[in-house]
């Protein structure tokens, strides 16, 4: 009896033991599962915090490349820019030759273009640009304001261009005064069908007269050499060879042939005069008249990535383009000039990484 009332002892002093630790074990679990319940709620706050940081990420970046490719939005689009140029590395100052470099010290910019209907639409450009002289570091700006109005309706479309620079021109056979300067420009053109078009217009940019002691510049700038898109494939003018600053008026016709896909061709013929008034040798009044000058040029896709151009160039020269030339009186200028070119263009596409 005495043996079985002490394992009778024992196996409630067991049970009890027992009864205390799985009540403790509960507590333990079930505070242990609130815990992780609690976890796992900051978890997922944390988790979405940082998907709102993400796409709150994503969307700075998505208005920072909108930022840098252009601002569109319906009708309107829109482009802003700067640059700043030194030319090397200097803990002291920011001198600038741009003989050996870009033709600017600093430059900022903003373009609009909208367009009212699918056969209105106009464009607007302000343009300054800073330089700095190479011998005493002094700075001056030049500001280029304008723009573009198109006109499109079925097979016709025109254009009209007007452009004011003032401020000081900079241009290295310039020397520096104030600028009051414009250009204008009117341009139609007509789709006979897709294979042929023509197009027929007439560019003015203002100059100076010859001989001139004004103190103000009337010479308009056109910058950057794109004389060749638009006065000619002979480069007379804005490009390598100046022409005394006396100004331009070109009139214009192309025609632009594409009887099939991979051929392409365009005649042009211009007629070229100054603004600025001219003068002759021994200074007594010349006519305007510089000369003419006829284009021919043609293109062949022999495949995707390879392109063949070529052409030909011929200009007649009047009188007085001895005069705005600087060329002697002693020396001929010949009245027939050409030129020929050929060039092979490649552009191959180079592939990184494909998903295919």
């Amino acid at each position: 009896n005495d043996k079985l009332t002490l394992l009778n002892e024992k196996y409630t002093d067991l049970d009890a033991n027992y009864g205390k630790l799985r009540n403790n074990s509960s507590s333990e679990i079930n505070k242990l599962t609130g815990d992780l319940q609690k976890r796992e709620q900051r978890l997922k706050e944390v988790e979405e915090i940082l998907r709102k940081r993400d796409e709150a990420t994503n969307q700075l970046k998505a208005k920072l490349q909108q930022a840098l490719l252009g601002f569109e939005k319906n009708k309107l689009k829109a482009n802003a820019g700067f640059a700043f140029n030194q030319n090397s590395e200097k803990t002291t100052g920011t001198y600038y030759d741009n003989q050996v470099s870009q033709p600017y010290k600093s430059m900022e910019f903003l373009w609009l273009r909208y367009d009212i209907n699918p056969s209105l639409a106009f464009s607007l450009l302000g343009l300054n640009l800073g330089f700095q002289d190479r011998i005493d570091s002094s700075r001056s700006n030049l500001q280029t304001l304008g723009g573009n109005v198109f006109l499109k309706k079925n097979k016709f479309a025109a254009t009209g261009t007007y452009y004011y620079q003032t401020g000081i021109n900079h241009s290295n056979n310039t020397i520096l005064k104030s600028t009051n300067a414009w250009m204008a420009a009117l341009k139609f053109d007509y789709n006979f069908n897709p294979s042929f078009s023509t197009s027929i217009g007439s560019d003015y940019l203002s100059g100076n007269n010859m001989h001139s002691t004004s103190t103000q510049n009337t010479y308009f700038n056109p910058l950057y050499a794109t004389g060749h898109k638009f006065y000619g494939s002979m480069d007379y003018f804005y490009v390598s060879s100046p022409h005394n600053n006396t100004g331009l008026w070109d009139s214009y016709i192309n025609l632009n042939l594409k009887p099939t896909e991979k051929f392409t061709g365009q005649i042009a013929f211009h007629h070229f005069g100054s603004t600025g008034e001219l003068v002759d040798y021994s200074g007594e009044n010349a006519p305007k008249s510089l000369g003419n000058e006829a284009d021919l040029s043609l293109g062949y896709t022999i495949m995707n990535d390879v392109k063949i151009t070529g052409g030909y160039a011929q200009m007649f020269t009047d009188k007085s383009m001895k005069y705005v030339k600087n060329i002697p009186p002693v020396s001929e200028m010949k009245s027939v000039q050409n030129w020929v070119w050929v060039s092979i263009n490649i552009n191959p596409q180079i592939i990184l990484k494909s998903n295919q």
